[in-house]
């Protein structure tokens, strides 16, 4: 059967990742099953040709989804960090306001506006304003920069002189400029309850959303421009007003292309501008052409007397009307000098009407002009109204992810001396300290909590000794300082070392060793023996092949034995401390992989992550 996914049903998901994110004095969910947890993992030590065929460093594969994605996350990952509600938006595509581009103009029957293929929105990357296009002119090139109104006016359409009519509809303030990519902007849609606060930067979106008017019409499609139309000024309004004697009777300049017949704009409609950003209009009921003056219905004055003198522009065409299911729907005619209806607008915010969700739109027959064939179709705005809710009217359906890692992190939790090549989304993993396999379900007590800490280390920590001093128990105590001296001539452990309990035949790659001074061997992709064990306290560990692929034909080893500066014991450590998060736990919602990325002690590491819902 023909079904459809509708854009909503895609923000809405977007939305929920976001808030979820929030915990309950924010806003987010209260109990444990409806709030996510969610971490950047990042891991993978191993260079991708010895793991993916066909790939290497320079050219990594695509993730493969499938079961043994999530575990392969673990055996790779060195270390986490959970997600804050500060470090994730949503986000639009963005579009740079550019002069000389034709954009779409929003249409609610225009399906390419709902999935998201228009551009019928910019950005201003100087002020961070975003901009809909309500109007483009008929299809005509934007070559003027919309600017935010004035404050008196914010909730209103405006025209930039080269015809084409913008909303503004959001900001991005200084504090979510981290968010900016290449291709996405952040958005958010404001808590506007009077209680509600208003974030630093966003009180100008705040009035927009505040004022935002449900099923008002500011934009027609004329679908048929008809002909032979008769009564109207022709083209823009470029022609101004002579003289004003009141609001409803003013004269008007002289040109060419008016008629001097009395009465025969009679019935028509005229747009007077004085350039406020509020044009205003009126029902002519009387025209002298000796003189061109022009008497306005009672029922329709303008709200001051005209300066005259070319301080006004005005229009003349014929009368438009709206009906449907709202009220209060204004509109005007512009014609061409050829005598076709060549647009259709609204007059401005006061004059566009609400609650409309559906309207037809006739040239009234009162004008007595002669023209027919127009055909003219109001264009019905979003649910709320325009700039009501910015994301979802933009079509924020996705989530930016902004994340910065410095240096070892707290702790020394994230290593300084590897690099890794995939960066993982893991929401709700679960604690491996007190993790119980037969408790069922997560609980908000007890066992199996939600891990929803900081930082986590997700690889194997052995503590060992650091001198040849302090070798302990090995296969062969009394070799214990030449086994030590000959690992990598002294040094030790080197990061990709390959290694193994000689008891546990727990085998695994190291990360790092004793970067911190506390004998930390950090070891990732650990690989239990047949018997399920991993790495044991007070065993020797092995090296199998180094870094370099050298298989050494000598003993080689480190002590699992506590001792990491001569015989001190480290009293802040156990010898043996698995991954923070038990493995195989929560869900991975993004993976994405990388060339290298190598870590110093000195590096800030931002990762951006976009996840399109």
């Amino acid at each position: 059967m023909p079904a459809i996914v509708t854009k909503q049903f895609r923000v809405r998901n977007a939305k929920g990742f976001v808030n979820n994110l929030l915990s309950s004095s924010e806003g987010g969910a209260s109990a444990y099953d409806g709030v996510s947890y969610v971490y950047l993992s990042f891991g993978k030590v191993v260079p991708w040709d010895e793991t993916n065929f066909g790939a290497d460093d320079s050219n990594p594969p695509d993730p493969d989804e499938d079961v043994s994605l999530l575990y392969d996350v673990f055996r790779d990952g060195i270390a986490a960090s959970r997600v804050s509600a500060d470090e994730v938006r949503l986000g639009i595509r963005r579009y740079d306001w550019t002069s000389g581009t034709v954009y779409s103009q929003y249409d609610d029957q225009d399906p390419t506006i709902m999935n998201g293929t228009a551009v019928f929105f910019v950005f201003d990357p100087i002020t961070g304003h975003i901009f809909k296009c309500l109007d483009n002119n008929s299809g005509g090139k934007s070559t003027v920069r919309p600017a935010a109104p004035i404050a008196a006016i914010t909730e209103q359409s405006f025209f930039t002189s080269d015809g084409y009519r913008w909303k503004f509809m959001a900001q991005t303030s200084l504090v979510d400029q981290k968010f900016l990519t290449t291709n996405y902007v952040p958005i958010r849609t404001l808590n506007v309850h009077p209680t509600a606060s208003v974030p630093v930067g966003y009180q100008l979106q705040h009035d927009i959303q505040s004022r935002a008017n449900t099923g008002t019409i500011e934009t027609y499609s004329v679908t048929s421009a008809g002909s032979g139309f008769q009564k109207h000024s022709g083209g823009v309004p470029v022609r101004t007003i002579d003289t004003g004697t009141s609001a409803t009777a003013f004269a008007l300049t002289d040109d060419a292309l008016l008629s001097t017949s009395d009465d025969f704009y009679n019935g028509s409609t005229i747009v007077v501008d004085n350039g406020s950003g509020v044009p205003e209009s009126g029902i002519i009921s009387d025209y002298v052409g000796s003189s061109r003056t022009v008497t306005l219905d009672a029922a329709t004055p303008l709200s001051y007397t005209p300066a005259g003198g070319g301080a006004e522009t005005y229009h003349i065409g014929p009368t438009v009307w709206v009906a449907g299911d709202g009220a209060g729907a204004n509109a005007y005619a512009i014609c061409t000098q050829a005598g076709t209806i060549k647009q259709v607008n609204a007059l401005n915010t006061a004059n566009t009407g609400n609650s409309y969700t559906f309207a037809t739109v006739t040239i009234d027959p009162q004008s007595r002009d002669v023209g027919s064939g127009v055909s003219v179709r109001s264009i019905i705005p979003p649910q709320g109204g325009h700039g009501h809710d910015p994301a979802d009217e933009l079509n924020g359906f996705n989530v930016l992810l902004n994340k910065t890692i410095n240096g070892a992190g707290e702790g020394n939790t994230y290593p300084i001396s590897n690099d890794y090549r995939v960066v993982s989304l893991l929401r709700n993993p679960l604690l491996a300290n007190g993790y119980n396999q037969d408790v069922l379900t997560p609980a908000t007590t007890g066992a199996n909590w939600f891990a929803n800490t900081g930082s986590v280390h997700m690889s194997t920590w052995l503590v060992c000794n650091t001198t040849t001093l302090a070798m302990g128990q090995g296969p062969n105590p009394a070799d214990a300082m030449q086994a030590f001296d000959q690992w990598n001539s002294g040094a030790g452990p080197q990061p990709d070392d390959e290694i193994v309990g000689i008891n546990s035949g727990a085998k695994g790659r190291v990360v790092e060793f004793n970067t911190d001074g506390r004998g930390i061997l950090n070891i990732t992709n650990v690989v239990a023996n047949t018997s399920g064990g991993t790495f044991l306290e007070d065993e020797a560990v092995i090296l199998t092949r180094t870094y370099t692929g050298f298989v050494p034909t000598t003993n080689n080893y480190v002590v699992a034995n506590g001792f990491s500066l001569g015989f001190v014991a480290d009293p802040e450590f156990d010898v043996l401390q698995v991954g923070e998060l038990k493995a195989g736990t929560g869900e991975v919602l993004y993976v994405e992989n990388r060339r290298p990325i190598r870590r110093s002690p000195e590096q800030r590491e931002t990762i951006t992550i976009v996840i399109e819902f």
